[in-house]
Order: C-alpha cells, then sequence, then structure tokens
C-alpha cells in the first residue's frame, strides 16, 4: 500500500536506545526468550491478542493481522484483498477519510498497512499514552467500514494507478508476475497480490464487502501490541474496545493443491525500458506451512551457502572464477502457509549471453549438488543466518513485525526462540540433502528478461 507516513522524533530515538541495548549486551550470551518476551491470551468473541512488553522503549505498536490475504481472492477476483486494505483507510461517520492518518502523526506516530499472499497487516507505532485512541479508531473502521459506491471507485482508481507505478511501468516486476503464473499450476500463489489488471477493472463494493465478511472477523485476527505496555494493560483495553466486537463465522481456506511438476518451463521477456539482461531459475519448494516442513531449515542454510553474498558458491564461481556474471545471489523464504520459491538470480557480465549464463549456472548448480559442501562454508552460512536473528530484535517495529507474521503463518514465539539453536544444528549433508531435493532440472522455471531495441521509425517523405 502507497500511503504517506512520517518519520518522528520519537522513533529515531526508540531505534537509537534499542541499538545502545544491544551494544551493551554484545558480550554476553544472549538471552533471547528474557529481550523478547510473550504473552498470549484470547478475547471471548475468537480475537488472538499477543503482548510483547518492553518498558526500555517508550512506545508501542499496534499491529492488527488479518489471516487473509491476496491467495485467499476468488477465482477472477485477484487483487481484492489489497483492495479491501485500501477501503479500510476511506473513514467512517465518527472518523472521516484522513482522520486516521492525521491522528497518527499529529502524535508522532508512523502508520500504514500493507497485503501479502497469506494475510493484511495494519499497524500504527506511537508514544505509549495513545495506544487507546489507535485502537478505538481501528475498532470503528473495522465495525463501521462504509462500502460506499463512491468511496469504492475512488479506492478503485488509487489502486489501479499503484498498479500501473508499480508493474506496469517496472518491466522487472511484470516478467516476475509471469513468471510466479508460469510456476504455480493450481495454487492460488499463482495470481499477483495486487490483482491482474483485467480482474482488478471489475471490482465493485460488493466484491470488498463479500471478502470483508468472509474474513474480517475476530476469530480470524490477531492483535499484536509491542512496547511499553503490560499485558494486564492491553488485556483490559483490548477487551474495552475489542471485545464489543460480535464473533461470527468465517472463511475457512481450502486452497487446492500444486499437482506434480512433470515439466521444465521457460519464458523470455522484452522491453525498451530494459537496460540489464536478467536471469531467474526457480523451483517450487518446502515452506513451513506446506510440503517437507521439515527441510524449511536445512534449506534455507543450503541458500545461504549457494548464493548468499559474496562468498557463497556461485558468486565465486561464477563471478569471480569463470567471470560470466556481475551479480549472483539466491532467494529462499520459507514463511509460507503455502508453497515457497527458491530463486536463483544472474546478471551477466558484459559480453555474455543469457544462454551462455544459464549453461554455466547449470553446470555450476551440478557441481554444487553432487559436492559434499565445505565445512566453513556452511558454518559461515549458519553465522549469517543467525545474525538475521539479532537484527530482527534492533528496533520496536520490525521485530513486532517478525512476531506478527510468525502467528499469522500458525507459528508463535517458540519457533522464533528456537530458531538461532536449529540453524545450528543443521548439518552440511542435511543442507545439501535438501538443495538437492529442490533443484531439479525436470522442474525448473527460467525466465530471461532483456532490453530490446525500438523499431527506427520510417521517413515520412515530405510533400512537393
Amino acid at each position: 500500500m502507497l500511503r504517506r507516513y512520517f518519520i518522528p522524533i520519537i522513533l529515531l530515538l526508540a531505534a537509537l536506545a534499542a541499538a545502545i541495548y544491544f551494544t551493551g549486551t554484545k558480550t554476553k550470551k544472549h538471552d533471547v526468550r528474557a529481550s523478547v518476551p510473550v504473552e498470549r491470551f484470547q478475547l471471548s468473541n475468537g480475537l488472538q491478542v499477543v503482548v510483547m512488553p518492553n518498558p526500555r522503549i517508550p512506545v508501542v505498536t499496534h499491529m492488527l493481522v488479518v489471516k487473509a490475504g491476496g491467495a485467499d481472492d476468488a477465482y477472477g477476483k485477484s487483487g481484492v484483498a489489497h483492495y479491501m486494505e485500501h477501503l479500510m483507510f476511506a473513514g467512517t461517520k465518527d472518523y472521516p477519510e484522513g482522520t486516521y492518518d492525521r491522528a497518527i502523526a499529529r502524535v508522532g506516530g508512523v502508520q500504514n498497512a500493507s497485503t501479502n499472499r497469506d494475510y493484511t497487516l495494519f499497524y500504527a507505532t506511537v508514544p505509549k499514552e495513545h495506544l487507546r485512541t489507535v485502537m478505538a479508531m481501528e475498532v470503528d473502521r473495522l465495525r463501521n467500514i462504509d462500502f460506499d459506491t463512491a468511496k469504492a471507485a475512488r479506492e478503485l482508481k488509487i489502486i489501479t494507478e499503484e498498479r500501473n507505478m508499480r508493474v506496469e511501468n517496472n518491466p522487472a516486476a511484470q516478467w516476475v508476475e509471469q513468471l510466479n503464473a508460469l510456476t504455480f499450476l493450481n495454487h492460488p500463489y499463482h495470481q499477483p497480490v495486487i490483482g491482474w489488471a483485467e480482474d482488478m477493472a471489475t471490482f465493485t463494493a460488493a466484491d470488498a464487502r463479500a471478502y470483508y465478511e468472509a474474513h474480517y472477523r475476530p476469530g480470524n485476527m490477531i492483535l499484536l501490541v509491542a512496547g511499553d505496555v503490560t499485558a494486564r494493560d492491553v488485556r483490559r483495553h483490548a477487551q474495552h474496545y475489542y471485545g464489543a466486537m460480535p464473533g461470527g463465522e468465517f472463511a475457512t481456506r481450502n486452497w487446492p493443491k500444486e499437482p506434480p511438476i512433470r515439466m521444465a518451463r521457460k519464458g523470455e521477456m522484452r522491453d525498451t525500458k530494459v537496460h540489464e539482461p536478467r536471469l531467474l531459475r526457480q523451483y517450487i519448494a518446502p515452506s513451513v506451512g506446506d510440503g517437507a516442513k521439515e527441510d524449511a531449515l536445512p534449506l534455507s542454510v543450503f541458500a545461504q551457502y549457494l548464493g548468499g553474498g559474496e562468498t557463497s558458491v556461485l558468486y565465486r564461481t561464477l563471478v569471480r572464477e569463470q567471470k560470466l556474471a556481475s551479480n549472483v545471489s539466491v532467494d529462499y523464504d520459507p514463511m509460507a502457509i503455502g508453497p515457497a520459491l527458491f530463486r536463483i538470480v544472474a546478471v551477466p557480465a558484459a559480453g555474455v549471453t543469457l544462454p551462455q549464463l544459464e549453461e554455466a549456472l547449470d553446470r555450476a548448480l551440478a557441481t554444487a549438488l553432487v559436492t559434499a559442501p565445505d565445512e566453513g562454508d556452511i558454518a559461515n552460512a549458519k553465522t549469517l543466518l543467525k545474525a538475521a536473528l539479532i537484527y530482527a530484535q534492533d528496533g520496536l517495529q520490525p521485530l513486532a513485525n517478525t512476531m506478527a507474521g510468525l502467528f499469522a503463518i500458525g507459528l508463535d514465539e517458540q519457533y522464533f526462540y528456537s530458531w538461532a539453536d536449529n540453524v545450528g544444528q543443521v548439518s552440511a549433508a542435511g543442507a545439501l540433502a535438501a538443495g538437492k531435493a529442490v533443484i531439479i532440472p525436470a522442474r525448473a522455471v527460467t525466465g530471461y528478461l532483456l532490453p530490446e531495441t525500438p523499431a527506427p521509425t520510417a521517413e515520412v517523405p515530405h510533400a512537393q
């Protein structure tokens, strides 16, 4: 979602306080459970509440998670979850449009929202004394959202402009969007979260209302409050504001599964706006919520070992040694309810064609999959992954966002607490086995992104 947001002095001070805290304790064994306490309870209407007390920083982050995202869009209505997110900012009788934004900004806070495949997140970070105000406004728009035809048309225009800016004017975004649609044969992850333009053109207020009634119910939501609060106070405030919301039924997920992949696929896209050719290779992979879930962590280690920076195997081989690429990286994010993607992106060096680079990539992958990983390289990969856990704790909002994401996909704080230890237990053999199970030529999806030289314009003969 594209909205204005502010960077207040109070949040800069909060970030500084967090940095000082972690710098001052870096020589001690870090007790993640002590530094990131979590308390949980549930209201009678089904709302799950998570509290993360942190008295070191005099602000609070209020996050409301709706456990429905782009993958829950009905067929032919891709993007309606994102549309619904925007309509939440369209205003109500008590808080007309713009009131929410101005109220947060007035106290030096920040607010925004986002929609991904699995869930929708609304957040605000404010000085702690304004938590109740945020709750009051959030509950008001949840209960009194206005599906006015004129408002719906205005928000549709906004998200259409957003798609134009992010996708229609961005060849790389179009390329990835098309490759994802080519990759997932049956799973709803094949459709873009922002929506296909053709589907978006059909949106009405009734479509948003149907999505709201199916998913925006307390039993399908998580309220997470982090910062200078106590669980007792949050319970009292949550009961006062959110407890009055009726429970009600909500749609349960029944996503179709992916059939076995039996055919490698390949696509090429050319555009005059492309200045740098790129190669993308991706494979459907297990996640923490789908497939061989036990492989998610070993595969994360393998991804870091294979293409996680300038010390990785692919970078050393293709960039430094063979000088066929100017850059290569591997991306794998297992934090999903549905299947994940294991992605390799490579940029050819000057004078190297994409077929030449692809051939070299295939050779490098084949070698990596039959060669026992260097124990030092695996240890380095695990160190880098575990460092990400510390970085996630450096600041109130990023940590809250990490924890909200875990709860949204069915995990909890225990996964966060044990993550570094579990990474440390991954063996080189286990990482390699996880990689072999995913990087299979017959299941590869390969994309080329290339510049296209505009055709010369024919000269118009001068009139005699």
